[in-house]
């Protein structure tokens, strides 16, 4: 894989993770506060 085609993938990762690790924070935050 070139370089430039990972520089893409791991920007258009970025608000992907992103948006999954607030979730789950809120999930967490959910349970936890009942």
């Amino acid at each position: 894989m070139p370089w430039w085609q990972q520089t893409l993938l791991v920007a258009a990762a970025q608000p992907v993770v992103g948006a999954i690790s607030e979730g789950v924070s809120e999930i967490g935050k959910g349970i936890f506060l009942g």
